[in-house]
């Protein structure tokens, strides 16, 4: 007899929470998803039927506990109109015991919940940027079409085109290539122009067999402006341009992680590929740092001379004076200041009353090079007649590695260690500043994968005593209309989602971290003890 009542009551629920289910899936994945994407841009059916694949089992994993909490307040809510439940209680049967269907598909709904947010839609965020990447030429050309062009290496490079046609190999028709013309390009470091001109022709050709897809160029007719020497150059021949890492549409974030991977980047934050730059980032400061303190400390040990440069072009350096600026680190030379510079262009000297040694710290050590600017009454001879100069206010001479020893050195520290030695830089530097910028963030990327890790289980767990609430509350109010349950099967669901999302907000603060975490699974604890307090003595009642 119970048993045919649980089945009864399972069936009758379990037919409202598919068909519930169901019609929300597609009323939020297709209306507020792909029918936004036709909008905004024209799609064939195969696209259209892709896309439908990744954003569905996201309004699944959204619509499942509001169709459990739906088809309990319903089923249980027709059942007690029809007096039902009094039926059950007079022939002697724990009403408790009829909850038993709410349990399983409550149960059921939050572990396909957990599924989905933690392993599912991830894994369709990896697959999204894998179906964007198949089509990078269109990705270029629509950028093209922006007015502030495309961008290369976190927006140091932008290209921009009058014309754009996509071209296809008729041998390979897999390879496509992007033809421009009328091409204007620059390169920027922080707010520092580097180069800027233009190109009759660019054709840029795409590599997606790494992690991150690539894109490389050849460039004809080029006129470019080197800002920082202040020269320009007409290049008519063929030049290479790149390869370069294509920005990501969908970029790393903490959320689109599975759980296995949060778990992973929770012991190991240095390796989060956000944290990896700021770490790379300090390690080319710190190798800057020390690459300063040994050139005046080799200035000093020889009597006011010093040696810089690699294989490709060497320096040496004598003046009567150095100095370390303590803001920035960098290296001054004063007095008379005279270098003799041996290249593969021959042999020079340049004389000036000033001369700063910079290190130009890249995104890691294998970009970190070093030049020397010099200032004030710049004689500098021709390489192939020392005897004529040319007089300049201020001159940048040839960048140059740094050396590989130091780079070694660098390099070989670890990166935890790296960020909490407070005797690395200056105190006032701005190395310091940004290093103490890049403990912070390491602070709050484990914040940010606490925050996640929680919130992914609350919302789960939330399913269940949301679904005991709803049908106990169905049974009490009799809610046999639609709207009625609709609405009780509602409002409990958005007291614990803005306790989760107030939560999760406060867990990301380094103030309020512990309090946002209890703050998150207070809306659980509250609705539980309410479930307690229903069963126990309203419903009993």
């Amino acid at each position: 007899m119970l048993w045919t009542l649980q089945l009864y009551i399972f069936r009758e629920m379990g037919k409202t929470f598919l068909l519930t289910a169901i019609g929300l899936m597609v009323i939020l994945g297709l209306g507020g998803g792909i029918m936004n994407m036709i909008e905004l841009d024209q799609v064939t059916a195969w696209q259209m039927i892709k896309l439908m694949v990744f954003v569905l089992p996201v309004a699944l994993a959204l619509t499942l506990p509001i169709a459990a909490l739906f088809a309990a307040a319903t089923t249980y809510g027709r059942l007690s109109a029809d007096n039902e439940f009094v039926a059950c209680r007079s022939g002697g049967i724990n009403i408790f015991t009829l909850f038993a269907p709410s349990l399983v598909i409550s149960l059921a709904s939050a572990t396909i919940t957990f599924a989905f947010i933690s392993f599912v839609i991830p894994g369709l965020i990896k697959n999204l940027n894998a179906l964007i990447q198949a089509d990078l030429e269109q990705i270029v050309v629509q950028g093209l079409k922006k007015p502030g062009g495309f961008p290369l290496v976190s927006d140091r490079y932008r290209i921009f085109a009058d014309r754009t046609a996509v071209q296809v190999d008729p041998d390979d028709p897999s390879n496509k290539q992007v033809r421009l013309d009328g091409v204007t390009f620059v390169e920027t470091d922080g707010d520092e122009w580097v180069r800027s001109g233009t190109a009759g022709t660019v054709v840029l050709s795409f590599d997606v067999t790494g992690d991150q897809p690539t894109v490389a160029g050849d460039m004809y007719g080029v006129s470019l402006i080197d800002h920082r020497k202040g020269q320009s150059a007409e290049v008519p021949e063929h030049q290479p341009l790149g390869p370069y890492p294509i920005p990501r549409r969908f970029r790393a974030k903490v959320k689109w992680l599975d759980l296995k991977e949060l778990a992973y980047y929770r012991r190991h934050p240095d390796e989060w590929s956000k944290m990896r730059e700021q770490v790379d980032r300090v390690r080319a400061l710190a190798c800057g740092s020390r690459f300063y303190e040994r050139t005046v400390s080799e200035f000093l040990d020889r009597g006011g001379c010093v040696r810089l440069g690699d294989e490709s072009v060497t320096f040496e350096l004598r003046a009567d004076e150095v100095r370390q600026d303590s803001h920035d680190g960098r290296t001054h030379f004063g007095g008379h200041v005279q270098i003799l510079e041996q290249s593969d262009q021959g042999r020079r000297t340049i004389s000036s009353d000033r001369a700063v040694l910079i290190v130009d710290p890249g995104r890691d050590l294998a970009h970190t090079k070093a030049h020397i600017r010099v200032f004030d009454n710049v004689t500098m001879s021709v390489p192939t007649d020392q005897s004529k100069g040319i007089r300049k206010q201020r001159a940048t001479l040839d960048v140059f590695g740094i050396d590989p020893a130091l780079v070694a050195e660098i390099g070989a520290i670890p990166g935890d260690v790296l960020l909490h030695d407070a005797t690395l830089f200056d105190p006032g530097s701005d190395a310091e500043r940004k290093r103490r910028r890049a403990v912070e963030l390491r602070g709050e990327i484990v914040r940010d994968i606490d925050g996640v890790i929680h919130s992914r289980f609350a919302f789960s767990v939330s399913v269940f005593v949301l679904v005991i609430l709803a049908a106990a509350l169905g049974i009490i109010f009799r809610g046999a209309h639609v709207l009625t349950a609709f609405g009780i099967a509602f409002v409990p669901t958005l007291f614990v989602i803005v306790i989760i999302v107030m939560g999760r907000q406060m867990a990301d603060k380094p103030d309020t971290a512990v309090i946002g975490l209890a703050v998150l699974w207070s809306g659980i604890v509250i609705v539980g003890g309410l479930d307690a307090w229903v069963l126990t003595r309203v419903l009993r009642r």
